[in-house]
């Protein structure tokens, strides 16, 4: 698991010594990361990365030039491969972990904290109905023209809130990713 583009390109990551964490494909990574410079949502972006295992979402927008990301996982080793990413990368000052259940997290977090670019990137596992309430949860915390990024199994048929707009989606071998936007009503 590396970097693909940016500054740091090609750096070598550490993954969590955890059962639960999937690290997304090279290819998988790549090609949402070349729809999201298509739609211009990285440069100066704050970037939330929720079920973040390694953080190589974050880490990845970071190198291609986001401005911030607060990474979101409940296991505690993940927590601490995270900090040794970003001490390797250098960017201490850049971000902020928090070691939470997502949806405790989403329920918590003050309003000020708005979002350019969010990574929803759950274990197979969790249910659609799971899903449903990340999203309805995250809505508080986006900005106008924010991005989210949801990756589930192909198998999986998401439903998201009404608020939601699906700008495209793709499939990578078993996994499938949704790009949405969110409309303000």
């Amino acid at each position: 698991m590396r970097i693909l583009g940016g500054v740091n390109r090609g750096t070598t990551l550490y993954a969590p010594k955890v059962q639960s964490t999937r690290p997304s494909s090279s290819r998988l990574k790549e090609s949402v990361f070349m729809c999201l410079e298509v739609l211009n949502a990285i440069e100066d972006a704050n970037v939330l990365d929720l079920y973040a295992g390694s953080g190589a979402l974050g880490l990845e927008s970071l190198s291609r030039g986001a401005k911030s990301v607060t990474f979101v996982d409940k296991a505690s080793a993940c927590r601490k491969t995270i900090e040794k990413n970003i001490e390797k990368l250098n960017y201490i000052g850049l971000t902020k972990i928090c070691i939470r259940d997502t949806c405790q997290f989403l329920s918590t977090t003050a309003n000020s904290d708005l979002y350019d670019l969010v990574f929803i990137d759950p274990p197979y596992a969790t249910n659609d109905e799971t899903v449903y309430i990340v999203l309805e949860k995250l809505e508080r915390l986006l900005n106008q023209t924010a991005v989210v990024i949801l990756e589930r199994s192909k198998f999986s048929k998401p439903h998201v809130p009404k608020n939601y707009k699906t700008l495209r989606m793709r499939t990578y071998g078993d996994s499938a990713v949704y790009f949405f936007s969110f409309n303000y009503a």
